[in-house]
């Protein structure tokens, strides 16, 4: 709480009515229970807690110490904190990679990406990059909770298409209707008390019908459900992750236009003049790829759309850290390779996100090595010597013409044929161009 000179003692609990600001030195001291003083760079500020002992002492009026909880208690506290953690990871890596399998939306998942190498350079700490897996947790929760209560509806529905197959008119089978309407409305209640009672999973699976009936009388339910759900809605920065998205993928597309569309056409030229346009296609591609992860760690982490245009900027940028950079651009080349071998057979529609789910699994680890390497880069001022730069030079030129190479053979292997060349994994979304078996 901000110091005001207007605040009487009477007003924190004194017996006298003069000026709060004449009083400092007796709250510094303590003389009054509840309050403490916190000297900041805008001056003294006071806090008054409901109980004193929130803020250190002897405690209450019988000096009693605040009760420390038990080992176990801390223990459970610990495991059910890290189960919880996990689950948000795991949460966020299937949201992510369902999200990448649908056509613009999954614009947000290149953002997410471009998000994490952006954290990562301005803290220079890897783990700043992991973030997100706080709000994944309460929207896988309730995805799963609403999953595992449609159990009943499906059992439910199952015996009662039996009884139909059997004897239609049969009270077997307007049994089983009844039953299944009932079941569906229990169903549905129970769902949106769980979910006025916040959406953990354990508001799915454990019925509280007394407290559901009584959050569905309250006079401010649609208020604090309007609320709630603002919050999550703001709270997930959808279009923030959408536009970002864009931009980088408008970007790289525009680095990778004319280097895919010449190897696209390269096999319908006569023979020489193929050669040649395939020649030429490899080598712009070469030199995409040795500059574009760098142009797009920029763009994270300034948020400028002209710094995918600059590469002469990023070419200073890898002198002052080339073995860091190396590293980064290695890692995101050759764990985007795999994607390619997925895409030899069709892949049904129905299990399209499974290598969206690679996609984020190898995407996520290349994005926080950029963001590191970036963020090194600009917190040196000189370049590095001529053996770290040549090093690290000669690392990503082994590493991107392998990578040329797969992508310029994935279109002979793949399904899709010269669309493959379409989908550069390491620096657009998974499958720009969607195709899958219907």
């Amino acid at each position: 709480m901000a110091f005001d000179p207007t605040v009487s003692l009477r007003a924190l609990g004194g017996d006298l009515d003069r000026p709060a600001s004449s009083c400092a030195a007796s709250v510094a001291a303590g003389a009054i229970p509840g309050v403490a003083v916190d000297q900041d760079s805008f001056g003294v500020g006071i806090a008054i807690a409901d109980d004193p002992r929130a803020l250190g002492g002897d405690g209450g009026p019988g000096g009693e110490p605040a009760k420390r909880r038990s080992f176990w208690r801390r223990w459970a506290m610990s495991v059910a904190g890290f189960v919880e953690t996990l689950f948000g990871c795991v949460s966020l890596c299937v949201l992510l990679a369902i999200v990448a399998t649908l056509p613009v939306l999954q614009l947000m998942s290149l953002g997410y990406l471009l998000e994490v190498s952006s954290r990562v350079s301005h803290s220079g700490r890897v783990r700043d990059g992991l973030f997100g897996a706080q709000k994944a947790a309460r929207v896988g929760a309730i995805l799963l909770g609403l999953w595992l209560l449609t159990f009943p509806l499906r059992l439910a529905a199952t015996l009662w298409g039996a009884a139909q197959l059997i004897d239609a008119s049969s009270p077997a089978a307007r049994v089983g209707m009844i039953v299944f309407y009932a079941a569906t409305a229990l169903v549905a209640l129970h769902a949106v008390g769980a979910l006025l009672r916040g959406g953990r999973l354990r508001d799915f699976l454990i019925p509280r019908p007394l407290l559901t009936v009584r959050l569905l009388a309250s006079r401010d339910l649609l208020i604090r459900a309007r609320d709630g759900l603002w919050r999550l809605a703001t709270g997930l920065r959808l279009p923030y992750y959408f536009v970002r998205g864009a931009k980088g993928f408008f970007g790289g597309f525009a680095w990778l236009v004319a280097p895919t569309a010449l190897l696209a056409i390269a096999p319908q030229l006569p023979s020489a003049a193929g050669g040649v346009v395939t020649l030429v296609g490899a080598a712009l591609l070469f030199w995409a790829t040795f500059r574009l992860p760098l142009l797009e760690a920029a763009f994270a982490a300034e948020d400028r759309w002209q710094a995918l245009f600059e590469p002469g900027r990023c070419r200073r940028a890898f002198a002052r850290a080339p073995l860091a950079f190396a590293l980064a651009i290695a890692l995101t080349l050759l764990l985007s390779t795999p994607l390619f071998a997925l895409k030899i057979e069709m892949i049904p529609r129905e299990a399209a996100w499974l290598p969206s789910l690679l996609f984020v699994l190898t995407g996520v680890p290349a994005r926080l090595a950029m963001g590191w390497a970036w963020g090194r880069a600009q917190r040196r001022q000189t370049p590095c010597g001529w053996l770290g730069r040549w090093s690290g030079r000669l690392i990503v030129v082994v590493v991107a013409a392998a990578y040329v190479l797969v992508t310029y053979l994935s279109q002979f292997l793949s399904w899709h044929g010269v669309w493959s060349l379409c989908s550069q994994h390491a620096f657009l979304t998974p499958a720009p161009f969607l195709d899958f078996d219907f």
